[in-house]
């Protein structure tokens, strides 16, 4: 999306949960069906932890926000993408 067009907030979270959902059931189709099970919510939340440590780094310690291939972008859609499916297991849908 162009930054200088206008779109509503509505349309904003549309196409963010959009690119959110895509990112999800690529992974979800690359890790396997069973690899959120494996773990639970313990899992998700090291792996959340993970990313918190990462966005830490971006911020406090190389104020660039990009490490290797992964930017602060990517890892904020990685800890929603977290948070969504910690959701689903709570409600029993994984």
């Amino acid at each position: 999306m162009d930054s200088k067009t206008s779109f509503t907030y509505e349309e904003l979270l549309d196409a963010l949960l959009k690119n959110i959902k895509e990112m999800l059931v690529k992974k979800h189709h690359d890790y396997g069906a069973d690899n959120l099970k494996k773990h639970g919510l313990i899992g998700i939340n090291v792996r959340l932890d993970d990313k918190m440590a990462r966005l830490n780094n971006f911020f406090e310690n190389t104020n660039v926000f990009k490490v290797d291939t992964e930017t602060a972008k990517d890892t904020y859609r990685d800890v929603a993408g977290y948070a969504i499916q910690a959701i689903l297991l709570l409600d029993n849908l994984l």
